[in-house]
């Protein structure tokens, strides 16, 4: 093994193993001893998956023109970022589709960023990342944007003295409407509103099929017809309750109908086991 120093202005520390490049990943960023770390976030993407007909490939459409207009963005001296703001009904599958850009993103050999918890930690590390590495693709995920609308270092982050370039900022939240205006009418800070709807019945049919291995059976399509307007997280438990625990169908059917229409803030479940019966899921 080879032994190198590391130098933080007059302090030196023994590392025992060192790198040359931050490898394309997701990272939670975070503070250590005043130094900033990035904890690479596990990221299983063999099962994942796009279903037809989603808003998936509306935003990796947007995000991979993004990447090819550097130049442009650079002749008009446009800072060049993009903010996207997701936005629908809690289940629709809005965390399952970070997952998904995350791993297109990767594939380019972009940095991937979760806004977790300390703001201003958040940003230190951002900024640091991009001075170390300033030709490489950033993507900022701020799942749940409402718990930080009303941080002035938020607005800073997005549109203001701690901006960075090339990057994309891609939020998420259930209720778009109970947003600020300055969070959801302001282009500079997002450009995009993708709202993230249940899926459709052809959509709804392959889920199932797919949860089920079962890509030829009949009985999906019945099940899609029965389930307009049910999201991703009503749909798996529908599945769950009928096919593994054996429960009636119509009984369950509106008992989840009757939840949704309560407010219910239903969230896709947990895996069984080693088994993940979420198509969507990143597990």
């Amino acid at each position: 093994m080879t032994i190198k120093w590391s130098r933080n202005d007059d302090v030196y520390s023994i590392a025992e193993q060192v790198q040359d490049e931050l490898p394309a990943g997701l990272y939670d960023p975070g503070m250590s001893w005043g130094r900033v770390f990035f904890k690479q976030v596990a990221l299983k993407t063999d099962k994942l998956y796009l279903l037809p007909r989603t808003a998936t490939e509306v935003i990796m459409g947007e995000i991979q023109k993004f990447w090819t207009k550097r130049e442009v963005f650079e002749k008009y001296e446009v800072l060049y970022k993009r903010g996207i703001l997701l936005h629908g009904p809690p289940g629709t599958g809005k965390t399952s589709l970070i997952n998904l850009i995350s791993a297109e993103a990767i594939k380019r050999d972009a940095i991937c960023l979760r806004l977790r918890h300390d703001l201003d930690t958040f940003v230190s590390a951002m900024q640091q990342l991009r001075k170390a590495l300033p030709k490489r693709p950033l993507v900022v995920f701020i799942e749940d944007i409402d718990q930080w609308s009303d941080d002035a270092q938020l607005l800073d982050m997005l549109d203001g003295g701690s901006q960075i370039d090339n990057v994309v900022y891609v939020a998420t939240t259930n209720y778009l409407e109970e947003l600020p205006p300055r969070i959801r009418n302001r282009p500079s800070r997002f450009d995009r509103r993708i709202e993230i709807e249940p899926p459709e019945e052809e959509t709804r049919r392959l889920f199932f099929a797919n949860l089920s291995k079962e890509m030829d059976n009949p009985e999906w399509g019945e099940w899609a017809k029965r389930t307009m307007d049910m999201t991703f997280a009503h749909m798996k438990e529908l599945f769950i309750a009928v096919k593994i625990l054996g429960n009636d169908f119509d009984a369950t059917l509106l008992e989840l109908r009757e939840m949704a229409e309560a407010g219910e803030d239903a969230e896709p479940g947990e895996c069984i086991g080693d088994e993940c019966v979420d198509p969507e899921c990143a597990c």
